[in-house]
């Protein structure tokens, strides 16, 4: 499989639109965050909730709730991930995207 960008720039969440780069920088502000992807995960009532994908800088350990509570001091409430899930690494294109 080969990853060449994002099917669409937003995340339709409950009638909001929000645009995951916003997101993604806000959380790649938190020190123990490397790399950040946030995307819309199918809901059958909302349409899409978002979902951060992270990478933690590598030996730091970070519970999901740390990201949420973060994010709610930094975005707007709609804004904040429903879902926070952590990997080794993110897939990325040639160029390192």
């Amino acid at each position: 499989m080969r990853i060449v960008g994002r099917h669409r720039e937003t995340i339709l969440c409950g009638g909001y639109q929000i645009h995951p780069r916003e997101v993604e920088d806000q959380l790649r502000a938190y020190p123990a965050v490397d790399d950040v992807c946030v995307i819309g995960v199918p809901h059958d009532v909302l349409g899409e909730l978002v979902c951060a994908r992270i990478v933690p800088v590598e030996g730091a350990m970070i519970p999901g709730e740390e990201i949420e509570d973060f994010a709610r001091d930094t975005v707007a409430g709609y804004k904040v991930p429903d879902l926070v899930r952590f990997f080794d690494e993110l897939p990325t294109t040639g160029r390192g995207r």
